[in-house]
């Protein structure tokens, strides 16, 4: 496993980390902030 530096991307919805698996995919670890996410500016658009 391979982490992108050291930093934590913190913005409203929460914090966000990147990393990279064995096969190289991207991925991401998330700490979220509920109360953001339950007023609903954090719903996904359906497409």
């Amino acid at each position: 496993m391979k982490f992108h530096g050291s930093v934590i991307n913190e913005g409203k919805a929460g914090s966000f980390v990147s990393f990279e698996d064995p096969d190289g995919n991207l991925l991401y670890l998330a700490q979220l902030n509920w109360s953001h996410v339950q007023q609903g500016e954090g719903k996904y658009q359906h497409v």
